[in-house]
């Protein structure tokens, strides 16, 4: 993801528009966004303030790649969808967290 503008740019673009200057224009001038524009004058009107906001946080991992190393050495034939069960998640998202972890998980169907 990108960095926000600059706080010097953002005053810029609001003096403009606010001392008459066309919203079309301004985007043409400034090269931002009709909603970049947009959304800055609507802060501005809202907030009095032109400071990007912070970035919020990553929501953390479900699963934690230690407990689940170590399920996996207590029960190395566990199957995907067996671990997945087990912690709440798809069989999918166990293959992601083996794949992370560089554990292979090839079974072999058994010969009926």
């Amino acid at each position: 993801m990108s960095n926000a503008y600059s706080l010097d740019l953002r005053e810029r673009v609001v003096a403009y528009v606010h001392a008459g200057g066309d919203r079309k224009e301004a985007c043409r001038i400034f090269q931002i966004g009709r909603d970049t524009l947009y959304r800055w004058l609507r802060q501005y009107q809202t907030e009095g303030s032109l400071a990007p906001c912070p970035r919020g946080k990553y929501a953390p991992r479900k699963l934690n790649d230690v407990v689940v190393a170590q399920y996996i050495a207590k029960h190395p034939d566990a199957t995907l969808a067996e671990l997945g069960e087990e912690f709440a998640v798809s069989a999918v998202a166990m293959w992601k967290a083996c794949r992370r972890l560089h554990i292979t998980r090839k079974k072999n169907a058994p010969i009926p």
